[in-house]
């Protein structure tokens, strides 16, 4: 794409705007487990290197990615973030309710007066659930706290033996729901969970459209990400936590149990004030616009 964006951009003498959504080839290093030898990988780092100093500017969704960039040959000063970003609107409109498993569970939780903590996404190795599992253990005797796991992927049939084996009663597992009743889902917990492995990549940040989505619900989170750019901690609307440290969160949210419902909703309001100042899609466009 950045050998096709170049010429493009040479023939029509147009401006050449190279966005990058994910770090190639370190992407598939590290997740992937592939070799930095292999032809694919070395094409792949070749074409990074040609975009970043062929391009007027790079845009990233990362908000830590410039040094990674920078040490691969982009000019610091052609380098913009400009992250994902939501539709307020959008996701408050023609919200669908819960299907009555869903709505039965969750009432039944919030007749127990427990904190529901939900995941809402990929089960994947990426996603490091398996802490989450491990801290549900930890809080096997904490009566007021459930983890709410929606969703699907290869990890889950894995997972659910796991919390199977250990007999926990303070998690459930879920299938996923449409993006039609994602805002009813959001809605009813009292926190948001994200969580990834513990890796170099994510140090240069993370832009998963989960985390705003449960800001723009009003959900303080519970974000356990190791990355340069937390934008929980720069919100205060949240909980940063190490990534892949079942004890560290168990521990936490043992603390976030007796909250005041009231403290947690302030936390909330302050992500649903932060993403509508600043990663709505009317927002981002206007910094778009400023390269031109």
């Amino acid at each position: 794409m950045a050998i096709n964006g170049y010429r493009l951009a040479r023939k029509y003498r147009a401006k050449f705007i190279f966005e990058v959504r994910d770090l190639w080839p370190l992407t598939i290093l590290e997740v992937g487990g592939h070799s930095p030898r292999h032809p694919f990988v070395r094409a792949m780092a070749w074409a990074q290197r040609l975009g970043y100093k062929r391009c007027d500017h790079t845009v990233s969704l990362l908000g830590g990615a410039k040094d990674y960039m920078t040490a691969h040959g982009l000019d610091e000063d052609k380098f913009v973030y400009i992250p994902n970003g939501i539709d307020p609107r959008a996701l408050q409109e023609n919200v669908e309710p819960l299907p009555a498993e869903y709505d039965q569970v969750i009432q039944n939780l919030k007749r127990q007066n427990e904190l529901i903590i939900l995941y809402s996404g990929s089960h994947g190795v990426v996603n490091a659930l398996e802490n989450v599992i491990e801290a549900a253990r930890l809080l096997a005797d904490e009566p007021k706290v459930h983890f709410l796991l929606v969703g699907q992927g290869p990890e889950k049939d894995s997972l659910q033996k796991r919390a199977r084996e250990a007999d926990l009663r303070n998690v459930t597992f879920l299938p996923p729901v449409p993006r039609s009743q994602m805002a009813a889902l959001t809605q009813a917990a009292d926190v948001g969970y994200l969580g990834l492995q513990k890796k170099d990549l994510f140090r240069y940040g993370v832009s998963p459209n989960k985390l705003f989505e449960y800001m723009a619900a009003g959900l303080p989170i519970l974000f356990a990400i190791d990355t340069i750019h937390d934008e929980v901690a720069e919100a205060k609307c949240g909980f940063s936590i190490p990534a892949e440290d079942p004890q560290v969160l168990a521990g936490t949210v043992h603390r976030i149990a007796p909250m005041p419902k009231e403290e947690l909703r302030s936390m909330g309001e302050r992500a649903r004030q932060y993403v509508q100042r600043t990663h709505t899609y009317e927002v981002l466009a206007q910094q778009y616009a400023r390269l031109f």
